[in-house]
């Protein structure tokens, strides 16, 4: 499935796939919650012929959740890039030259990983 560059409306269809005349030419898509930290209703991703994506949830936590999963659904290669690149393994995964390595050898040498993992664990739970 070809998505766009970036998601348009990503909430809209919580109340408006109720109403539409359209609704038959919708792909439906429905996602069984993962066990921690998924939300406990079911969620239903839509998606109509331009690839905009339409999510129903009876929840704000459920909406997120569908958000969530539709910008990986879309954006699922350069989400692999960027976390690897934030780790100091894209060079290892990516290839790319000189410029990856010394990046990698950078983000490893000040520890970014590292602070970033300790940022959190101390962020504040709600």
């Amino acid at each position: 499935m070809h998505c766009p560059s970036r998601l348009t409306r990503p909430l809209a269809g919580l109340f408006l796939l109720l109403s539409i005349p359209w609704a038959p030419f919708v792909q439906a898509q429905v996602l069984s919650p993962a066990p921690a930290a998924a939300p406990v209703e079911e969620v239903e991703i839509c998606w109509d012929d331009h690839n905009v994506p339409y999510i129903l949830a009876q929840s704000d936590a459920g909406a997120l959740y569908g958000q969530g999963w539709t910008m990986a659904e879309c954006h699922g290669p350069i989400l692999k890039f960027l976390y690897a690149k934030d780790l100091g393994y894209r060079a290892r995964y990516f290839g790319g030259g000189a410029f990856f390595v010394e990046n990698d050898f950078l983000v490893k040498g000040l520890g970014i990983p590292g602070i970033a993992a300790l940022i959190h664990r101390n962020m504040p739970r709600t």
